[in-house]
């Protein structure tokens, strides 16, 4: 399995915290084999925005199979600007256009 590293998109697949089995989410902390994780998509697939600490074996990567929604770009450039992440709320804005993109192609 691949290492994971803070930026990793991941799903959560613990048991710790039930009703987050199955969302996904970015490690936004890590401290050794625990850290921080934002979840933005429940398990049903709707828009969240839960930071819990876990433990990393907890989690597994997400792939490309699994393409976030305008509407997720949307909420993960809000959390950006709040926190005053301007760095990564440019990166999101990019990878934003560059999906609107192919979509018109």
């Amino acid at each position: 399995m691949k290492k994971l590293v803070e930026g990793d998109w991941v799903f959560y697949i613990g048991d710790e915290y039930e009703y987050l089995t199955g969302a996904l989410g970015y490690i936004e902390e890590m401290h050794g084999t625990t850290g921080f994780v934002m979840f933005t998509k429940s398990p049903s697939g709707k828009p969240i925005s839960i930071k819990r600490y876990v433990y990393m074996f907890e989690l597994s990567p997400a792939d490309d199979r699994t393409p976030m929604t305008e509407q997720e770009y949307k909420s993960l450039i809000d959390i950006a600007l709040s926190t005053r992440d301007y760095g990564w709320c440019k990166e999101l804005l990019e990878q934003y256009k560059k999906i609107k993109q192919k979509a018109r192609v």
